[in-house]
């Protein structure tokens, strides 16, 4: 939960940082070569800038709550 609280602190004003996967696969508890594969066939919620993709926990959070895995937001 702390990592969560890290990242919804780094927001300034309306922009929120965008994760490679390294930081974004722990949010997700999967490795982050799973993550890549996962947004190249758009199963995530992604952003491809150049040649790396990059994520949003709050987007992340909000797909997993749509596809039912959660019961709750794991971002506050």
């Amino acid at each position: 939960m702390g990592q969560v609280c890290e990242i919804r602190q780094s927001r300034v004003g309306n922009f929120e940082e965008l994760l490679d996967s390294k930081k974004a696969a722990p949010l997700l508890f999967i490795h982050p070569k799973t993550l890549q594969k996962m947004a190249r066939k758009a199963e995530v919620p992604a952003h491809k800038i150049g040649r790396l993709w990059r994520f949003r926990a709050s987007e992340l959070d909000d797909w997993l709550v749509t596809r039912g895995k959660l019961k709750r937001p794991l971002v506050p």
